[in-house]
């Protein structure tokens, strides 16, 4: 791989970090010419990707890789209609970035393998940094000293390189309080989603290459443990499930049936932690520290510990009974409040029809996902790293930053150059 295809890997983990990083959700704090910077490289970024890396057309007529796209475009499309009627178009335009930017991604990794692995050392090096600075604000109790709250997001200072603790958790009785791991991201779940990911994706350039990438895999996985998040456990379980049940090597092996059973065991006490574990702690008076630190539940009195997501479910299902189109990308709050969680959040943009496009979309990605474990080695625990992702916007993301983007790219574009 080449110095150009070495800067295009930068800029698309330049992308990435634009969507993942919290200083770039509220860019207003830092003054008129961040801002701008901020939405330039949002907007821009994936044009002159495609300027600089070239486009392979006939890719894009072929096979998985024309169905998802056009599935895409056709989602676009329908919910820039049900804006038009309902909603701000400006808030529409801004998805169009980022569909050139995984038919850039999806052209890039086709071309050269070797860009993906690049990409996935630098998401790799990104989540172990995080992890240091977990480790540092302890060391020099950063939750005490030199805290700023930039852009209102509380923040630890490690001599000038701040990490977020606007999740940090106090107990009665506790000389020091429990940080949960958030890194440079917005919240636990994101950082958690993030470092779970980059496990599997650890594990994949184990296939790859020679190192001691099982042992960066393991620091991955225990920075998205110690971010303590019920998503992340949940997205954690999914990719653990895929693994489990696509990864075909050594299946005949009755140490690795085993192994796989075990793990299985442990996958389903982590999904009824993620769904069950604060319903449970609280309703047991249980106290101890390490347990509600566990579930994420710092409050004695909560009234509802799933933060109301199941009464909004249920007004945004009302919502689009009422209205088929959807409610449109809105400026601000309509009739009903919006969702974090990915899939219900199209549901209420693009109702119906939007819900449809969106599974079919992911339909199609996961049946090339399936198709590409049979064909290569490894690529499995890119489909986990995947399974990891959705399932963390599940409970707080989009399926549509460049998180999501650039795995989907990697699978369309791997199966892709095993057809043509």
């Amino acid at each position: 791989m080449g110095f150009r295809d070495k800067t295009a890997v930068v800029l698309i983990f330049i992308y990435w970090i634009t969507y993942e990083h919290f200083i770039f959700f509220r860019p207003d704090y830092f003054g008129f010419v961040f801002t701008a910077l901020t939405y330039a490289v949002k907007l821009l970024l994936p044009v002159v990707l495609i300027w600089y890396t070239g486009i392979n057309l006939s890719l894009l007529r072929k096979g998985v890789s024309s169905l998802y796209v056009s599935i895409f475009t056709a989602f676009i499309v329908w919910i820039g209609f049900s804006t038009l009627v309902n909603g701000d178009m400006l808030r529409w335009l801004q998805l169009i970035p980022r569909l050139v930017f995984f038919v850039v991604a999806l052209n890039l990794f086709y071309k050269k393998p070797q860009a993906f692995h690049f990409f996935a050392k630098l998401m790799i090096a990104y989540v172990l940094f995080a992890l240091l600075q977990y480790i540092l604000t302890y060391v020099f109790s950063g939750y005490d000293n030199q805290v700023i709250e930039p852009g209102g997001f509380k923040t630890s200072g490690i001599y000038g390189l701040y990490s977020n603790i606007a999740s940090m958790m106090t107990f009665p009785g506790m000389q020091f309080p429990v940080i949960r791991l958030s890194g440079f991201w917005n919240e636990p779940s994101n950082a958690a989603g993030s470092a779970f990911s980059a496990g599997f994706l650890a594990l994949y350039l184990q296939t790859q290459y020679k190192g001691r990438w099982r042992g960066i895999a393991k620091l991955c996985f225990l920075s998205g443990f110690l971010a303590l998040s019920n998503a992340g456990y949940f997205a954690l379980a999914l990719g653990i499930l895929v693994w489990i049940f696509l990864d075909k090597e050594s299946v005949n092996s009755f140490k690795v049936i085993i192994v796989k059973v075990l793990i299985l065991v442990f996958t389903i006490f982590i999904v009824w932690l993620a769904f069950f574990g604060r319903e449970y702690v609280q309703s047991n008076g249980i106290d101890g520290v390490f347990i509600r630190s566990l579930v994420g539940l710092r409050d004695v009195d909560v009234e509802d510990v799933y933060s109301g997501r199941f009464v909004l479910l249920q007004n945004i299902i009302e919502f689009v009974a009422n209205n088929p189109m959807g409610s449109g990308l809105l400026h601000s709050n309509g009739d009903v409040k919006d969702s974090a969680s990915a899939i219900v959040q199209w549901f209420l943009v693009g109702g119906v029809l939007g819900l449809v496009l969106i599974i079919l979309r992911e339909v199609t990605l996961y049946a090339a996902a399936i198709k590409l474990t049979r064909k290569e080695r490894g690529s499995v625990f890119i489909v986990a790293a995947l399974a990891v992702v959705m399932g963390q916007h599940l409970s707080y993301g989009s399926w549509m930053n460049p998180s999501y983007l650039t795995l989907a790219a990697a699978i369309i574009a791997f199966n892709a150059r095993h057809k043509y």
